[in-house]
């Protein structure tokens, strides 16, 4: 088993063409089995191990499973025998951390034009699309589902997946649908949607459940609905209280659990409201009496201050006696001060004559 799981192209050369080839050269199997996990990287390192897994002298399956997006796409294709077992993502290739002047910045942008060219034409070549179409997925950062990659040719078969179609007559199921005429069917209504004024994206609702599986439904907006293609089966407990049911690739029931709640009879409520009503009231009359009663206290209060001060013989005689001690602040007139040292001196003098003479 070769295994191709993380960033394509890391700085720690987990996935690199050299880490593909010691897998390779160790393996004793007559078919090379590739499984792939990994959201993409470089482009030109994917490419490589595409090259290079062609070119084998033995038969190459590829096995997607959880994650084949971006550059990951391109190893998958790799493949004789292709197993999706996951969405396939594909989109147009993008480069993080550029800079430069506007000469270098154009070199940047063919490049990268180069590089679109090249993956579309990789996948026109596996695929029963054309580059246009291919074009156009690729600007939305198209999720491919398991079933659409083998009606397209990405895949030549899915996991737990069955093509098939509900025949009412005979009530079962029935592969009565080739593999071309569905992707000519599909196609079709791509085509369709392009035309539209507005187009509309392909992808895929990925929605957790409340044991935290994923559940992929085949939506581009909106709630998921009896009849949508989704993966994987099983029943789905989500966090608004739905169930969903899937089975055979397809929602088959959205189970809602309503709250149920004893039935009051129509005379037990009216009185139950009037008591409520009556409990309500008299909680206002307490808040009413409470501020009366805090007026109250406070004009008491004041009445009491008053009477007091009369009994003592009014303001006025209260304050008598007392002298306000303030001295303003501020640098003192300098002669207002020397007439108050003479002044002073005058007193003093005429002091010790009254006393000399006996005077009083």
């Amino acid at each position: 088993m070769i295994e191709i799981k993380g960033i394509i192209g890391n700085e720690d050369s987990e996935v690199s063409l050299l880490s593909v080839i010691e897998q390779v050269e160790m393996e004793t199997a007559d078919r090379i089995h590739v499984k792939i996990n990994s959201v993409g990287g470089d482009l030109d390192v994917a490419f490589s191990i595409y090259n290079y897994l062609k070119n084998l002298d033995k038969p190459v399956t590829t096995e997607c499973s959880e994650n084949c997006a971006s550059a990951a796409s391109i190893i998958f294709l790799a493949g004789d025998r292709r197993i999706a077992g996951c969405p396939i993502m594909i989109h147009n290739p993008y480069v993080d951390g550029v800079s430069g002047n506007s000469s270098e910045l154009r070199d940047v942008a063919d490049w990268i034009e180069q590089k679109e060219v090249q993956a579309q034409m990789l996948y026109a070549e596996h695929t029963r699309l054309d580059t246009q179409t291919l074009s156009n997925l690729m600007k939305s950062d198209c999720y491919i589902s398991q079933s659409q990659a083998v009606v397209m040719g990405f895949a030549t078969e899915a996991k737990h997946i069955a093509f098939a179609r509900y025949n009412q007559n005979q009530n079962l199921l029935t592969q009565n649908k080739t593999e071309e005429e569905m992707a000519k069917s599909f196609i079709g209504e791509l085509l369709k949607k392009r035309s539209k004024k507005h187009e509309h994206k392909l992808f895929m609702l990925d929605l957790t459940s409340v044991d935290g599986q994923t559940l992929f439904v085949e939506r581009s907006e909106g709630e998921p609905q009896i009849g949508d293609v989704a993966e994987p089966d099983g029943n789905f407990v989500m966090p608004d209280g739905k169930t969903i049911v899937v089975s055979e690739g397809k929602i088959t029931d959205i189970i809602v659990v309503e709250n149920k709640f004893e039935t009051v009879p129509a005379e037990q409520f009216a009185i139950i409201e009037t008591a409520l009503q009556d409990a309500l009231d008299e909680v206002q009359n307490l808040r009413e009496q409470l501020e009366t009663a805090k007026a109250l206290a406070k004009s008491r209060e004041e009445i009491h201050i008053l009477n007091a001060i009369k009994i003592a013989g009014g303001a006025e005689n209260l304050l008598k006696g007392y002298k306000s001690t303030y001295k303003p602040s501020g640098k003192a007139n300098n002669n207002a001060r020397l007439d108050y040292k003479r002044e002073s001196l005058v007193a003093k003098k005429l002091a010790e004559v009254k006393e000399k003479k006996g005077l009083k």
